[in-house]
C-alpha cells in the first residue's frame, strides 16, 4: 500500500477521480474546504467508515470504482460477509432491544470497534446516546408537568 501527502484539495479531489486513490484523507477540514470534499465515506455499510484492516473483514475496502460498479461489488464474498454480519447484528438488536425503534439497530462501526464485529447487538454508544437520554426523558414526561406557584399582581 502506498501512501502520499497531497498538495492541495485539488490534487486529493483529482486522484481520487482519476482512480490513483481509493480514498483521500488527512485533508484539515475548514468550512470553505467542505464545499469542496467530502470528510466522510458515501460508500458505506451502516455507518461503517474504517480506514483499517481487519482479520475478519479485511480492508472494508470493496473495490475501485474504475474497475468494479457499485452493483458488482455487491456480488463480491466481502460484500456478503459484511451485509450478512451487519443484518444479523440488527436482527439481535431488534428482537432484544426495546429502543430499536429509534435507532434501527445502531451504528456498524461502534458495534465493531466495541465487539469486533458487526454481528453484534447493545454497544456503549447505544446504551449512552439512546437508552439513558431516553429513559431520562419519559421519567420526565411521566412526572407531568413542573407545580409552579402564581402570584397575583
Amino acid at each position: 500500500m502506498d501512501y502520499r501527502v497531497a498538495k492541495s484539495v485539488n490534487d486529493d479531489r483529482g486522484a481520487v477521480i482519476t482512480g490513483k486513490a481509493d480514498i483521500a484523507c488527512g485533508v484539515a477540514f475548514t468550512w470553505g474546504r467542505s464545499t469542496q470534499v467530502t470528510y466522510s465515506l458515501p460508500f458505506d455499510i451502516g455507518g461503517t467508515r474504517l480506514l483499517m484492516a481487519s482479520d475478519r473483514y479485511g480492508s472494508f475496502n470493496l473495490g475501485n470504482l474504475k474497475d468494479l460498479s457499485l452493483v458488482e461489488s455487491t456480488h463480491t464474498k466481502q460484500f456478503r460477509r459484511l451485509m450478512t454480519d451487519r443484518t444479523s447484528g440488527v436482527d439481535t438488536c431488534h428482537k432484544s432491544c426495546e429502543y430499536f425503534g429509534l435507532c434501527g439497530g445502531g451504528n456498524g462501526s461502534n458495534k465493531f470497534w466495541e465487539h469486533g464485529t458487526l454481528a453484534s447487538s447493545e454497544t456503549n454508544a447505544c446504551h449512552f446516546g439512546t437508552q439513558i437520554p431516553t429513559q431520562v426523558l419519559l421519567e420526565r414526561f411521566e412526572e407531568g408537568p413542573p407545580l409552579t406557584s402564581f402570584t397575583s399582581n
